[in-house]
Formats: C-alpha cells, structure tokens, sequence
C-alpha cells in the first residue's frame, strides 16, 4: 500500500527525472515491506478486471449500432456517414458502468 509519503516522493522523483519505481522500491525497502519485482502487479491494488483485454464488437455478438438522436437530422441530410460507416470494422465494446443512459 502507498503511503502519502510514497506517493510524493514518487512524484517528486518523476519530476526530478529519476525512476520512480526504483524510488518506490527505496522506500519499500526502507520501511521494511517486501518490494515488488519488476513486472508483477500486486494483484490487491487494482481490480483484475482492469488488465483483461478490451471486448471487440464481433466477441460479444454485437452487429448493429445506434447513435444519438440528434445525430439522426445531420445523418438524414447526408452531412454525416450512417453510424456503420462511421466505425471501425470491429470496434471496441465499452460495458456501460451502470446503465445506458438517456439522451436529452
């Protein structure tokens, strides 16, 4: 866990140039906590979630996509592309942290 005193020598190392997570395992060290090799994420710190590839539209069985609807006027007028054209091949699939949301 970082301590408030980590986390501004962290910062100050960062702004002085120097490596921050050379820093950190400095004052791990100094402080008599185990020190993290390079490359390993303390998996308590952040969810696993957060590491696992993003979800493509093709992986989660999407095939159609709609857009807002006040876009629908620019779209109708022919000054922008209809939503499919407008994405990528296979795009990325965001899950919504709650809910999807309503427009106006």
């Amino acid at each position: 866990m970082l301590t408030r005193r980590m986390v501004w020598t962290i910062g100050a190392a960062a702004w002085l140039g120097c490596a921050p997570v050379e820093t950190e395992r400095s004052i791990a060290a100094a402080d008599g906590q185990r020190t993290v090799p390079t490359g390993d994420i303390p998996q308590r710190a952040w969810p696993a979630a957060w590491f696992r590839p993003a979800a493509t539209a093709s992986a989660v069985g999407l095939q159609t996509f709609r857009q807002s609807p006040g876009l629908d006027e620019l779209v109708a007028a022919g000054e922008l592309p209809p939503v499919g054209e407008r994405l990528p091949d296979d795009p990325v699939v965001v899950e919504p942290y709650g809910e999807i949301g309503r427009y106006g």
